[in-house]
């Protein structure tokens, strides 16, 4: 049977530990946003920084063609905006809410202040950015698979081995509600070339959408990862 852990660096999703950031966090203002609300934008310059309380956030980059494209998705203790608000910059990315979210937001001022005072909060900052890097280099590892099929299965298992929930011993709910459009933009596919395979995934009984959500069967993955069925594409 499949070992989802070992999956778990093949999701571009960021979770960090809020209490790392230190007790005072939780005197920050508090900042609720619906699922799809963009929370802030690439290229303005508002300065402050925001860590993720609850949910999850989306973090897009807009690339030199123009086409906008996922980073990575940010749980709970991900951090955004600390090189713009110690530099004074504009966001060099934008944040949506990705689910219901909730932020601490900490103004471009206050983080200043903070960074000459606190070690630890630099530290974890800085320790957020190298986490974004290794995302970036786990994305590399991702996209080198050969066939579509096994890279889209692979980041499927890597969603359920962070946020998924175990059903028995063979199904595993990944409680994150991943579209088609998402899923494309992680893997550089066409949306229609996903939704394909999807629809085959579905047709062999690797992965059923209950609701929001899908529902991976690892005995039929494993089959698939092994050499089983591999649809064209």
């Amino acid at each position: 049977m499949i070992e989802i852990k070992q999956y778990e660096k093949m999701a571009p999703v960021l979770l960090y530990d809020v209490s790392l950031w230190g007790e005072s966090v939780t005197d920050y203002p508090v900042q609720q946003f619906k699922a799809g609300m963009q929370i802030r934008m690439q290229g303005v310059d508002e300065g402050d920084m925001l860590i993720v309380k609850d949910g999850f956030a989306r973090i897009t980059v807009v690339l030199a063609d123009g086409t906008e494209t996922i980073s990575h998705i940010g749980g709970k203790g991900c951090a955004f905006g600390y090189i713009s608000a110690m530099g004074g910059n504009p966001y060099m990315t934008s944040i949506f809410a990705y689910t219901d979210c909730s932020c601490y937001v900490i103004s471009g001022g206050r983080v200043r202040a903070i960074a000459e005072t606190d070690a630890s909060f630099v530290k974890n900052a800085l320790r957020i950015s190298d986490m974004q890097g290794d995302l970036y280099f786990n994305r590399i590892t991702l996209l080198a698979i050969s066939q579509s099929q096994h890279r889209l299965l692979t980041l499927l298992l890597g969603f359920a081995a962070v946020c998924g929930s175990r059903k028995g011993e063979d199904t595993v709910v990944i409680e994150l509600d991943l579209t088609h459009q998402i899923l494309s933009e992680i893997l550089h596919l066409n949306r229609v070339t996903v939704s394909r395979m999807m629809s085959n995934l579905a047709s062999v009984g690797a992965v059923e959408k209950r609701g929001r959500y899908y529902v991976l069967k690892l005995s039929t993955v494993e089959v698939l990862l092994d050499g089983g069925a591999n649809f064209a594409e």
